[in-house]
Formats: C-alpha cells, structure tokens, sequence
C-alpha cells in the first residue's frame, strides 16, 4: 500500500472484487462491520480499503517509529556509513589527504558511539 492519497481514488465497484476468495467475506460484509474477514482480503477490497485509509490516516504507507533513545544511536551509525563511504572513494581517487581527513573524522565519531 504505497499509494499517497492522491493517488487513492475512490473505488468502482468493478474495480472491488465482490469476495474474498481465501474466506468468502464479501464487500457487503466489510462495509456493514467495517473490518476484513482475513489478510487476503486486503488485496481482494484493496481499491475500497486505500481511499478509506487515506482519509483516515496521514497517508498510506506505516514508516513506524524509533524509539527515542535509539534515535541518537541510528543517526550517528547512519552518519559513520556516509563517511566511511566517502573515504572509499577518496581512496579510490588516491585521494589521500581527504581520506586521512575522513579518516580523521570516523574516529572522532567512533569515539562518541553510545
């Protein structure tokens, strides 16, 4: 479900398969309790399923969340692979004073790793 919510247009009904075919919940069904019978049937009511999402939600797509003591932690491991990678590439330049600079500064940030 990655469409955003422009994306999400509201459902044909030919668009909407009738039923499920892993549990036989129908369209019917769902509009009357407002809930799926099984994960099938997700994909069998997708094009009525997104739309509603969309307006229930900010969007389509679960990013999740980061726990606020880990945030620092992934941040700095994020930061350490950007910099290790541009030191690979000074290094294949033989670039090697801005390698020993990134080098310089790796250490630095190891040297803070929680």
């Amino acid at each position: 479900m990655d469409e955003t919510p422009e994306q999400a247009q509201p459902a044909m009904v030919a668009d909407v398969a009738q039923s499920c075919e892993q549990c036989g919940f129908t369209l019917e069904d769902y509009r009357k309790v407002g809930r799926l019978g099984c994960s099938a049937c997700y994909q069998a009511f997708r094009a009525e399923i997104v739309p509603a999402l969309a307006k229930m939600h900010h969007g389509v797509k679960h990013q999740g969340k980061v726990p606020s003591g880990l945030a620092d932690t992934i941040a700095l491991s994020e930061q350490l692979e950007a910099l290790k990678a541009e030191q690979r590439e000074a290094i294949e330049k033989e670039d090697f004073e801005a390698a020993a600079k990134l080098r310089d500064q790796i250490h630095a940030l190891e040297g803070k790793e929680v």
